[in-house]
């Protein structure tokens, strides 16, 4: 008669349970999500950013054309007494070369620069101004009493 032997079957605990695979994911995923969360926000920030650089970088172009003709000109029709009146929504100048030049704000929101009958859109069609009002003070020259 043989004898059949059985073998112990030892429980070693060198693995993971489920509870803790379940937990560790858990833990990842509220992890992940805040990552990401963060993610999103910076690039957000990152856009907007982004788009107030534009804005800037087309304000001061239109104000950079703009200061060069002023320069050399001399202002026309300009109001110097700015705290009665609300200031005026477009600029005339009268240029040495070009001749009489209107800076003015067009219904679609951009900056135009008018000559003649000619219309020149100096602002980019990204940036939509909602607003353009000149107030010059100090436009006329000082009186110095002298001959």
């Amino acid at each position: 008669m043989k004898k059949f032997l059985l073998k112990k079957i030892e429980i070693r605990d060198s693995g993971f349970s489920i509870i803790e695979t379940l937990v560790s994911i858990f833990v990842f995923s509220i992890i992940a999500i805040a990552v990401s969360g963060i993610l999103v926000r910076s690039m957000q920030v990152e856009r907007r950013v982004f788009a107030n650089q534009v804005i800037q970088e087309d304000a001061l172009a239109v104000l950079g054309i703009m200061a060069k003709e002023v320069r050399v000109s001399s202002l026309v029709n300009q109001d110097t007494d700015c705290s009665t009146q609300a200031p005026k929504t477009s600029l005339t100048i009268n240029h040495p070369v070009e001749g009489i030049i209107v800076y003015r704000l067009s219904s679609g929101g951009m900056v135009e620069r008018v000559i003649g009958s000619a219309v020149y859109v100096i602002s980019s069609s990204d940036v939509i101004f909602n607003s353009l009002k000149f107030c010059v003070i100090g436009s006329t020259l000082p009186e110095d009493n002298e001959s």
